[in-house]
């Protein structure tokens, strides 16, 4: 909290002056969601329609429940379309797999599930256009940039942006998810 209220007293101080600007210019923001790792434009970019075009598609495709998984059911399943994609599938040699731990029978174990992952795992296993990585069922993670474009009479005048991840684990004997 008192680093917030900090920069807000600071944010005033270095604020531009106006004193002589055209006050009758149009200034607005503009605010988009990127996949984590996905290339962000540049200004020179953005000041042709081609390159605020292709910023517009990349945000469009990142858009957080675009389609849902296939195997979404209830109410759930009527507020996005349903992904064409399967969220799984058997690997390969799925028959052989079965007939190996069929012969193995009840002495079978599978090995402990990771319960942690580092920043570096989260950011590779997003790449550049993944919403969310799963290590295993006790280690996930997501992430997004988040880029505004500043205009000035409709045309770009500057950028700003920010990258956030979220790593969720669950320790052993535990129910507890832990976030960072």
């Amino acid at each position: 909290m008192l680093a917030v209220t900090a920069a807000a007293a600071v944010l005033p101080m270095a604020a531009p002056s106006t004193a002589g600007a055209d006050t009758t210019a149009d200034l607005r923001v503009e605010s988009y969601v990127l996949p984590a790792g996905a290339p962000v434009p540049s200004l020179e970019e953005l000041q042709s329609a081609e390159g605020r075009e292709r910023l517009r598609r990349t945000a469009t495709a990142a858009e957080p429940g675009a389609a849902l998984a296939q195997e979404t059911v209830g109410p759930a399943a009527s507020s996005a379309p349903l992904s064409r994609r399967p969220s799984g599938s058997p690997p390969a040699d799925a028959t052989t797999g079965v007939r190996q731990r069929a012969a193995l029978g009840p002495t079978a174990t599978a090995p402990e599930p990771a319960r942690t992952m580092t920043y570096d795992e989260c950011v590779k296993g997003l790449g550049s256009d993944k919403k969310f990585y799963v290590k295993s069922r006790f280690a996930v993670c997501n992430g997004a940039s988040f880029l505004q474009t500043w205009t000035r009479n409709g045309q770009p005048v500057g950028t700003s942006m920010f990258n956030v991840r979220a790593l969720g684990t669950v320790a052993k004997n535990s129910r507890t998810i832990t976030f960072q």
